[in-house]
């Protein structure tokens, strides 16, 4: 190292014998220069003594590199840009995360930069600031984690705040809603197309001249139609009626659905608009009875917590022509104020979740004082589209306290086209039942014929029946649940059932034969023929008012009455009677045997 006439001046370096030159094993490091690549002159595999050295790139070859990079960026931004829209979103939506990553290793660069360097740290190889540094990445990834958790929260937060709910005094009087739910639809509709080279998308349920239908698109089958095929059309399906009334709709779709690349609706539309989120295409009809196809999307306000907000919506057209509408423009085009699907579903969804956290984020984590909950009872979420008395079209979600209770304590209304929102809270001495009591109730009926499973799960095949879809209906000022009751199969409606939200019992009971339509039709006008009567499990007869079907135990044969009205029991009322009578015995022979298993652990 030094002697000792040397550490006047502290110590020295010592490079040894001088047969070691910096840079060669066991000799110190030597000065740091730029790297030079050596294609050459060394003495490995593949290289000849003495070879030449490449020269590093001139500055005129790097400037035409860069150009042609730039050149590549630019060509790819412009002809697939669609790619890009994945990354980006992820950004757009919730910039919160990466600026507060950002802020976090900017502020570790700064703070490494200026840790001092002392003669210790360079003898030990230590340098401060670089372990800062180093430490800043795995603070930041922290905090980018942790926002991007509660960032859904702070949003929802966001949309209740900047949606007005209005409150109103009273339901609307009337209101019509679809009798076909959207599992038989689909079994119907795809049971009814016959082709061998076409499937069925996006089905939604539309408002038409007609009425409310059920819409699908029209799509190729198979991968290379999907490449060399274009969509055929629409295909309509009656939803107020159960009598499977469908029909097809021909036009030869440029851009649709479940085509291949760029004749693909999804990378026409985000060619046109890249920072959007597109919500699902909706098959609808123009004034002329033409099909389109209409895609709302949606873009996002606010920073640095951004909120989803209705953007436009764009109209395709069967020739490939594409209209770009702002939410006004669309909102003065008849077809699609008639249609009532200019107002997305998914966006109506989340503003009517937002209300829960009206009181805060801490009322809504701990306190829960008036806080809602929306609980869906199948794969077909609220909200449900309800067509007014006088047109017009209306999201509806009804909403449950939170907990276990299973009352409703508030009903939303959003207008289809406009957006606008209105709430209605049941007054609190007011005890109306949810939609997943009025499932339980009607899963309580002794309905002849009728032999529930288990409704909570998807169809097993099982040979039995389900109550779907509690529908929120107004007659009169008073709420009803629309209940379907259908087969396993889900291929068609079995029946119709009203449950009163006052009395949580049966109101109506209907058939789903062109009698039955007409008679479900006539409740949901004028309700009940008596405003107090309801249909429960005991006091239900055969010719029961309104048409309904029985629901209850029959007067037995020694009372003389047949039907409850003192006539003669005709042969069809006689084999009626035994098959319940069956029914009944069976099911309790069921419950026996399940009482026997679990006391003896063996199967009788």
């Amino acid at each position: 190292m030094s002697g000792p006439a040397d550490r006047r001046g502290g110590w020295r370096i010592d490079f040894g014998s001088g047969t070691r030159r910096p840079g060669t094993p066991g000799g110190p490091r030597g000065p740091r220069g730029p790297l030079r690549p050596t294609g050459g002159g060394g003495d490995g595999d593949g290289d000849e003594p003495g070879g030449p050295i490449r020269p590093p790139l001139s500055p005129e070859a790097r400037r035409y590199a860069l150009i042609a990079l730039g050149i590549a960026i630019v060509l790819v931004a412009i002809f697939l840009r669609p790619l890009l829209h994945a990354p980006l979103m992820w950004v757009w939506r919730s910039p919160l995360p990466w600026i507060a990553a950002i802020v976090v290793l900017l502020v570790g660069r700064v703070l490494g930069n200026r840790q001092k360097l002392t003669v210790a740290d360079l003898q030990a190889g230590r340098y401060p600031g670089r372990g800062l540094w180093a430490s800043s990445f795995a603070v930041a990834g922290l905090v980018f984690f942790v926002l991007q958790a509660i960032n859904p929260l702070l949003v929802q937060r966001s949309l209740s705040t900047h949606t007005t709910f209005t409150p109103i005094e009273q339901p609307p009087d009337a209101g019509i809603v679809r009798l076909v739910p959207r599992e038989v639809a689909q079994q119907v509709l795809t049971g009814s197309l016959n082709s061998s080279t076409e499937g069925l998308s996006d089905l939604r349920v539309v408002d038409t001249p007609k009425g409310l239908q059920w819409s699908a698109i029209r799509t190729p089958e198979g991968l290379f139609r999907r490449y060399t095929k274009k969509s055929a059309g629409l295909v309509l399906l009656d939803a107020q009626n159960t009598t499977r009334s469908s029909q097809d709709v021909d036009a030869e779709f440029k851009y649709a659905p479940g085509l291949a690349v760029f004749d693909s609706i999804t990378w026409q539309l985000r060619e046109r608009r890249l920072l959007v989120d597109l919500t699902d295409p909706v098959g609808i009809l123009d004034q002329n009875s033409k099909p389109l196809i209409l895609v709302p999307y949606l873009k996002y306000k606010g920073f640095p917590i951004r909120r989803p907000v209705l953007g436009g919506a764009f109209v395709v057209h069967p020739d490939g022509k594409i209209e770009d509408l702002s939410p006004s423009e669309a909102q003065k085009r008849p077809e699609i104020a008639n249609s009532g699907r200019l107002y997305p579903d998914v966006l109506t969804r989340r503003e009517h979740d937002s209300y829960a956290l009206k009181g805060g984020i801490w009322n809504y984590l701990f306190v829960h004082e008036n806080q809602t909950k929306i609980n869906d009872t199948e794969l077909n979420r609220q909200p449900y589209l309800l067509q007014g008395p006088k047109g017009g079209n209306t999201w509806v979600s009804v909403a449950e306290p939170y907990g276990r209770a299973q009352a409703t304590t508030a009903i939303f209304f959003t207008d289809a086209i406009t957006g606008k929102t209105q709430i209605w809270k049941v007054p609190e001495k007011t005890k109306l039942t949810g939609n997943a009591r009025a499932l339980q109730a009607t899963r309580s009926l002794n309905i002849p014929g009728v032999s529930f499973t288990n409704s909570d799960l998807r169809a097993t095949g099982s040979g039995g029946f389900r109550a779907v879809e509690p529908r929120p209906v107004f007659i009169k000022g008073k709420l009803y649940f629309l209940v379907s009751i259908i087969p396993d199969g889900a291929n068609n409606v079995s029946k119709t059932v009203f449950i009163s939200a006052a009395t949580n019992q049966s109101a109506g009971i209907f058939n789903s034969d062109t009698e039955g339509l007409e008679q479900t039709l006539e409740f949901l006008k004028n309700g009940p023929a008596n405003a107090d009567e309801v249909i429960d499990g005991d006091d239900a007869a055969v010719d029961s008012p309104q048409g309904t079907t029985p629901t209850g135990t029959t007067p037995s044969s020694g009372s003389g009455s047949g039907s409850g009205t003192g006539k003669k029991p005709t042969d069809a009322e006689l084999r009626e009677r035994v098959a319940e009578a069956i029914d009944r015995q069976a099911r309790a022979l069921q419950d026996l045997r399940d009482l026997q298993r679990d006391l003896t652990g063996t199967t009788p």
